[in-house]
């Protein structure tokens, strides 16, 4: 219907926005690699990508105040797949082309550029600080469920594991919507022009 249509469109040009704000960082110009898996990555729908953007229009602002946090997630969430990856050794990751090492480079990078798109966003010094702590929240935790996942464990254990690793993917799902809600929201709000009062 038109609401998909207009929802695949929305998404489409924030995707293009968000790309031309991770590529506008001299580093990525430097390492065309990262922008080529960058773009590749936006050949799948992201929805959550999306969040930050709705979560400030939400609040009574555009959906461009909330594109560097957007950014931000984007290049934190694709550290998270590259390294996922090479842990599972699949025969679709970045890996199989670049190889392992670079890969993990190139994810320790994304990670990075996350924090350089937050430092650089016109949000205040206590949101920004906000934001870096939810964002290394979810790639902390993420980390730990991945490191228990390829524990080489058999039996109920490695069910254990597994299960607390899928616990984990659903914690960071929920950190991600708590980022997209807190800052870009208020930034928005405080952008609103003040009521004229009389006398």
């Amino acid at each position: 219907g038109n609401s998909c249509e207009r929802r695949a469109l929305n998404q489409s040009v924030s995707f293009q926005h968000i790309s031309d704000l991770v590529a506008s960082l001299p580093e990525v110009g430097e390492w065309p690699e990262l922008a080529t898996t960058f773009d590749g990555a936006g050949n799948v729908p992201r929805p959550d990508w999306e969040l930050p953007l709705l979560a400030c229009q939400a609040a009574g602002g555009t959906r461009a105040d909330a594109f560097p946090l957007a950014a931000a997630i984007a290049c934190l969430q694709l550290s998270i797949i590259l390294v996922d990856d090479i842990l599972d050794d699949d025969p679709r990751g970045a890996h199989v082309r670049y190889g392992s090492g670079p890969v993990a480079n190139m994810a320790l990078a994304y990670n990075n550029l996350a924090l350089r798109l937050i430092g650089a966003a016109p949000y205040s010094d206590s949101q920004k600080l906000a934001i870096i702590t939810e964002l290394a929240g979810v790639g902390l935790q993420t980390a730990v469920g991945q490191h228990l996942d390829v524990q080489n464990l058999g039996g109920q254990e490695c069910l254990t594991i597994r299960g607390f690793a899928h616990l984990s993917e659903h914690t960071c799902c929920n950190q991600f919507l708590h980022v997209a809600l807190s800052c870009p929201g208020r930034k928005c709000t405080s952008r609103r022009k003040p009521v004229a009062q009389d006398g």
